[in-house]
């Protein structure tokens, strides 16, 4: 089943993620953290549905929060624009409100209205960082950039997902076989966006073998 392809996807990237721990960059270990937690999820919500056909929107609602959250925070700890950063900051304390409130208005739903939040912000986080690697001083190589492909990812991901879980409770409600339907994409483009995170965290671990001899 393809869902399974989509779960060893993401415990690739987090097995390829779990040498940055040890060079001190904690950008890195942002991004390592978020791929361990997506596991987590992935393994625990599947398995109160498979098991139990349990209703596991919940547990995607509280991992939304916790995703949205910390991809602002490694993109508060690599961006340096003075504009930005107090955005990022304002963003860091108002979104586990916002999300409280959404989330107690759609207990038992997707909160689609905190993921248009979450994923809009998140694009545009990921296109000024875009912007800060192509107005660099210093010529950075964008095919081995680390920082590059991670913008690459959320912006391809979210970008592309938006309309499907933007509108996912109107299409469970209206028309529940097209949501069903749509499933098999999303699976498919997590699976790319993952692929796109191990190759990013196997250019970083060929910068750091490289410069180390």
């Amino acid at each position: 089943m393809l869902v399974y392809l989509y779960i060893t996807s993401i415990a690739i990237a987090f097995i390829a993620s779990l040498p940055v721990h040890r060079w001190g960059v904690f950008s890195y270990r942002v991004i390592s953290t978020i791929m361990g937690l997506d596991l987590v999820v992935e393994l625990w919500a599947n398995f109160l549905w498979f098991a139990f056909r349990m209703n596991n929107l919940p547990i995607y609602n509280f991992a939304m929060l916790a995703e949205f959250w910390l991809y602002a925070f490694y993109f508060d700890e690599i961006l340096v624009n003075r504009t930005v950063r107090p955005l990022i900051k304002a963003y860091l304390w108002l979104l586990p409100a916002v999300w409280l409130i959404l989330v107690i208005l759609h207990q038992h739903d997707w909160s689609s209205i905190f993921f248009v939040i979450g994923a809009i912000f998140t694009i545009f986080l990921a296109a000024f960082n875009y912007y800060q690697l192509f107005t660099a001083d210093e010529l950075v190589r964008l095919g081995a950039s680390f920082e590059f492909w991670v913008a690459t990812g959320l912006i391809l991901f979210y970008g592309l997902n938006f309309p499907y879980l933007g509108m996912l409770n109107f299409l469970n409600k209206h028309y529940p076989d097209l949501a069903r339907a749509m499933i098999t994409g999303l699976q498919v483009l997590n699976i790319i966006f993952y692929s796109i995170f191990t190759y990013a965290f196997v250019c970083l671990r060929r910068y750091h073998i490289r410069k180390s001899s």
